[in-house]
């Protein structure tokens, strides 16, 4: 990281840069990685060239890098930051959307439907796989609190309101900064619905 870059990333994280200028950042950012590339006037040998000398460096790395500050970096996101990003579930692992047009998107096909509805719709298939039904004990085992008891709650609420559910989870050393957010966050959200 350049040390312009460095200064002005606390200002772009926290805001304070406008739009108009971020993308012309961004234009110059893509400007300069075009100009490393070869020119499309270039023969189709010397493309190919380029791109195993790219594959050849990529097998020479490893497979990840600094993955100790994308841990750190992805769990010191407060509960607000996924509140605007996800839908009302909280939930970041998949989702199930509908499809209309009978394609695949990408291929003529439209996604249907909300977030928060394609959210409901894959907790719906988690609990139609798994077999609950109300009446049930359950145990739901998981590894950040606040998805795990959205979870719960989802399971109650929606779907088995006679069963009895114990969540727990596991915590690694960097939960320890978003737990009290989450265990908040999760109290609220449960006893709202």
């Amino acid at each position: 990281m350049d040390a312009l870059t460095s200064q002005l990333t606390p200002l772009l994280d926290a805001g304070y840069i406008p739009s108009p200028l971020i993308r012309t950042g961004i234009r110059a950012q893509l400007r300069s990685r075009l100009a490393t590339l070869p020119s499309p006037s270039t023969s189709l040998t010397a493309h190919y060239a380029h791109k195993m000398r790219y594959v050849e460096r990529l097998r020479t790395q490893p497979i990840a890098l600094h993955t100790d500050k994308a841990n750190e970096q992805h769990y010191e996101v407060g509960t607000s930051v996924l509140e605007g990003m996800l839908g009302k579930r909280m939930k970041y692992s998949s989702c199930l959307y509908e499809v209309e047009g009978g394609k695949e998107p990408g291929q003529g096909g439209r996604l249907k439907g909300s977030l928060d509805e394609a959210e409901e719709r894959m907790l719906d298939l988690y609990v139609q796989r798994a077999g609950i039904e109300d009446g049930m004990e359950i145990l739901d085992l998981g590894y950040v609190f606040f998805l795990v008891l959205s979870f719960a709650c989802f399971i109650v609420l929606k779907h088995a309101p006679s069963s009895h559910v114990d969540a727990f989870l596991t915590m690694s050393r960097s939960h320890g900064f978003t737990f009290p957010a989450s265990k908040a966050y999760t109290s609220s959200m449960c006893t709202q619905r």
